[in-house]
């Protein structure tokens, strides 16, 4: 095995991943208003978690590529392409199904879903910080193996929806 031992753990499918896509789905459904039938409120969750899976499949697949092809991370074009669009993709599609199925949104909205992708990154870097792994680790690995980057979007994604939600329409 080349590189680092310590990213080992991106070479399996990380199981524990599905009930964490399935908390942050369950999150952005529970935390918004309901205005449409309960059933749609099943689609969301299901759409939001196959979203929310895919889109973690993709980021350990960028962050294989990014941090284990080299010893020191290289900021590639195609880099920084693939995980922008992959953070588009997954915010426009959460705030859609939100607005299709859950309550109406307001458009500013869906910028405001992107941004929290990348706010709570810098919060699990700043997190670690102040809360280290149990290793007394403080560096972005660790914040990424303690799953501080799930906490915040578990709690930053359903509130930048709640935070665009529609308050007049019906």
């Amino acid at each position: 095995m080349k590189g680092w031992s310590g990213l080992a753990w991106l070479f399996s499918f990380n199981w524990s991943s599905i009930p964490i896509c399935l908390l942050i789905a369950l999150s952005i459904s529970l935390l918004l208003p309901l205005r449409r039938p309960r059933p749609k409120r099943m689609l969301c969750v299901a759409f939001s978690f196959s979203t929310v899976l895919a889109g973690f499949i993709i980021a350990r697949w960028i962050a294989f590529e990014w941090l284990y092809r080299s010893m020191v991370p290289n900021a590639s074009a195609g880099f920084l392409i693939t995980l922008l669009l992959s953070s588009l993709v997954l915010s426009l599609s959460l705030f859609s199904c939100a607005h299709h199925w859950l309550t109406p949104l307001r458009i500013w909205g869906m910028p405001l879903l992107f941004g929290s992708l990348f706010l709570a990154v810098g919060l699990s870097f700043i997190t670690i910080r102040v809360f280290p792994a149990i290793s007394g680790s403080t560096d972005s690995i660790h914040a990424f193996k303690m799953g501080y980057p799930v906490f915040w979007m578990a709690l930053l994604m359903p509130y930048a929806l709640r935070l665009s939600c529609a308050a007049s329409m019906p």
